[in-house]
């Protein structure tokens, strides 16, 4: 049975997005699609969610009667930048399957005899995709952050990093927040305003975020060598420093506005404090740039290992352990293996139990799967590393020129 449902289906590229509080990406990937499928006419897109096919909730109203959640598997396509049903069997076409497999749905789609095309529930369940990519320019928010000058620079570099940065910080643990105020990365030195880019969901996250400002950090810029043109800014790069003073009478910190200042000093923090957490659970725990570790160096307490060796050197078993401590992979493969009896009732702990592991371990680390998953893992990291090497390069290069 197994073997006839794979000859049925077909080959696919798949993939998943966590769209987590902000639903408008959900759309956003929706119109991306749709897009995809109006450029590459002989494509054919599914979408859905944990509640289903979203598209036909939003269309609610303009369904077909017989259209229900149980009898939309399959049925529900964009191709050439519409919406197609697969429709039931009827006297017009009696041959139409009652539950069509992917591979049927997809040659009715192809063969053009049957009427998939809805007018009335493409224009209710693709509204919202529709708005885009406008939408997408409409929620973009430029909020001041007072923040050290590597991070602005990174993030004028790169303004999408905010997104991991935010997303580091709404979802930190108590032992992330100790181990960032460490401030490894990016120390509060050399702090500046810079106007930061993020969508309105990310902006509202962090504004509505309880944190308390760790002792000793910097609380206010010096008001001469404040910037004097921040008052008015509303545009310019993702992530820029904005100017210095060019007169010693220039207007205090951000026009004085002590609500102004606030916000931007509370912006701040969040998202440097996030950049910190992103770092570090990236393996990036030092200020220098060379400093990443190709795996994950946390104690048990959450804070960074010292850089210096330790007394006893761990044993192969337990640089295993380490490197899938947090590692989902490793944790369903597990749940598999205890699942099918490999352990054969062995208690957690024992020695036979132990041996079973190390045996699984070994086996995992040497898949060509896990390999791949840990050179895909491993992207984010060797880019946030080219990014603080880029932007330390500019840098020295600038004092140099001073």
């Amino acid at each position: 049975q197994q073997q006839q449902q794979q000859q049925l289906e077909v080959p696919c590229l798949w993939g998943v997005v966590r769209y987590e509080d902000n639903v408008e990406d959900e759309w956003f990937v929706g119109w991306l699609l749709l897009e995809l499928s109006r450029q590459i006419p002989t494509l054919c897109c599914r979408v859905w969610d944990d509640d289903g096919d979203f598209l036909l909730i939003e269309a609610a109203y303009s369904l077909p009667r017989w259209l229900k959640p149980e009898t939309s598997t399959n049925r529900v396509w964009l191709r050439g930048g519409e919406l197609h049903l697969i429709p039931q069997p009827s006297l017009k076409a009696p041959t139409l399957p009652q539950q069509p497999t992917i591979r049927q749905a997809l040659q009715i789609l192809a063969s053009g005899t049957v009427d998939t095309r809805k007018p009335k529930v493409d224009a209710a369940a693709l509204s919202r995709a529709r708005v885009y990519p406008d939408a997408a320019v409409q929620s973009r928010q430029r909020v001041l952050a007072w923040l050290p000058r590597r991070v602005g620079r990174v993030l004028q570099e790169d303004p999408q990093v905010v997104a991991a940065a935010v997303a580091a910080f709404i979802t930190r643990t108590r032992d992330e927040v100790q181990s960032a105020s460490k401030w490894q990365v990016f120390p509060p030195t050399d702090m500046t305003t810079a106007l930061v880019t993020m969508n309105r969901c990310q902006c509202a996250q962090l504004m509505q975020a309880d944190f308390t400002t760790p002792k000793g950090y910097p609380q206010a810029p010096d008001a001469a060598a404040a910037p004097a043109a921040a008052a008015g800014a509303t545009a310019g790069p993702a992530a820029a420093a904005l100017p210095a003073p060019v007169a010693a009478a220039a207007a205090a910190w951000l026009g004085g506005d002590e609500q102004r200042q606030q916000k931007a000093l509370h912006m701040g923090i969040k998202i440097h404090t996030g950049m910190e957490i992103m770092c570090l659970r990236m393996g990036l725990h030092s200020t220098s740039t060379s400093a990443i570790s190709s795996q994950d160096t946390t104690t048990a307490a959450g804070e960074p290992s010292p850089q210096q060796s330790s007394p006893a050197s761990p044993t192969p078993l337990q640089q295993q352990q380490q490197q899938l401590i947090n590692n989902p992979a490793w944790h369903h493969y597990l749940t598999v293996l205890r699942q099918s009896g490999y352990f054969s009732g062995e208690l957690e702990g024992s020695a036979r139990y132990k041996q079973l592991l190390a045996a699984a371990q070994t086996a995992f680390l040497d898949s060509a799967a896990y390999m791949r998953a840990n050179e895909a893992l491993a992207g984010p990291a060797a880019h946030m590393q080219a990014l603080l090497m880029k932007v330390d390069e500019a840098q020295q290069q600038q004092q140099q020129q001073q």
